[in-house]
């Protein structure tokens, strides 16, 4: 498993793959074994390809907030916002703190152009890290698509300083 995380590391994700096969097949009752198939083809850009990975991962362990986040992705890239919202949620139930979860759960809302619950998920991440750049970012674009301009101006001003010298 380690070697796998290793080589994918090293964006070498044909020998990632097979080194979690093969952790798959020794212990076929490992979840991560699975997740990490997918994180793999995540990170090849091959989505297809990923999902029955983490479906049989969540097989074996249901409601595993990290398959759940990574199928999430995969929904999302598939069109499927609703679906990718609802593993978000269940993902951050879990782990409320979970930065990259709120900002993917932010993002969706985003895209299913519900800006007052995408807002909500950037406010929650910059009260958990209030320097995080994609919540300046998306939160001067929501905060303008909202109306609330001396907001936007406050959020573009913060990424505007952070982006070039964070």
């Amino acid at each position: 498993n380690n070697y796998g995380i290793a080589l994918l590391d090293a964006f070498q994700y044909e020998a990632a793959v097979q080194a979690f096969q093969h952790v798959a097949d020794l212990r076929p009752d490992y979840a991560d074994a699975y997740t990490n198939m997918g994180i793999v083809e995540i990170s090849w850009e091959r989505y297809n390809d990923a999902k029955p990975h983490l479906e049989k991962a969540l097989s074996l362990l249901p409601g595993d907030p990290r398959a759940l986040y990574y199928r999430a992705l995969v929904e999302r890239n598939a069109g499927q916002v609703q679906e990718a919202i609802t593993d978000l949620q269940a993902m951050i139930a879990k782990y409320p703190l979970a930065k990259d979860g709120l900002r993917e759960l932010g993002f969706s809302y985003y895209q299913a152009h519900d800006y007052p619950a995408a807002r909500a998920q950037y406010e929650k991440l910059q009260a958990i890290d209030p320097d995080d750049l994609a919540a300046h970012y998306q939160l001067a674009i929501l905060y303008r698509r909202l109306g609330e301009k001396q907001k936007a101006a406050v959020e573009s001003a913060k990424f505007a300083d952070q982006k070039d010298d964070p």
